[in-house]
């Protein structure tokens, strides 16, 4: 981590829940090739090792930079730093493209997103905070926007199926890491 404390990092989450939808554009491709599945993307996007995030400099100039992304409860997410460029970027403007693949000609799948962050605010913050809130009471759209996302996420990635299903996965790992390797011995 860098020798930064974990309340001095940031984290941003670029997807939403939901299935994005393919943007594709024909005249740009083979006659024969049609826009990719979720499902393959989405799987670069969990086992990829490096991702490209570009943001957006207040005078409107992009910045784009390496880092490292983790694929959790369907959405990617990343940590920056309150004095790193995209951090301050974000701060004006949540507005990113992140892409990630092998980045070989001819082989394998690049992934490119389109997205949106949410405030990133230290959890300390209290100054940070209450502007943010200002801001969205002074913008009923803005907050409508971002209501709405929260409900979707929290439907997405807390309802009782999905942690159900969660808690079965669960289940079903131990019972077979139990069952390959005989009795489970706890962690200390």
């Amino acid at each position: 981590m860098g020798g930064q404390s974990r309340r001095q990092l940031r984290k941003g989450a670029v997807l939403p829940t939901r299935t994005p939808l393919a943007d594709f554009d024909s005249r740009y491709s083979d006659p024969g090739a049609s826009a990719t599945d979720w499902e393959p993307a989405r799987e670069i996007l969990a086992t990829t090792e490096l991702s490209w995030l570009t943001t957006v400099r207040p005078d409107g100039r992009p910045h784009t930079t390496p880092l490292i992304t983790v694929w959790h409860d369907g959405a990617v997410h990343f940590c920056t730093g309150p004095e790193e460029r995209k951090h301050k970027n974000l701060d004006a403007n949540p507005y990113v493209v992140l892409a990630a693949g092998p980045n070989a000609y001819a082989d394998g799948l690049d992934v490119v997103l389109e997205g949106e962050t949410g405030f990133l605010v230290d959890e300390h913050d209290v100054k940070g905070m209450t502007e943010h809130m200002i801001r969205m009471l002074n913008d009923p759209q803005l907050a409508g926007q971002m209501g709405a996302r929260a409900q979707d996420r929290i439907r997405t990635t807390f309802s009782r199926e999905v942690s159900l299903e969660k808690l079965w996965n669960i289940i079903l790992a131990c019972k077979e890491v139990k069952t390959r390797k005989g009795p489970a011995t706890p962690w200390r």
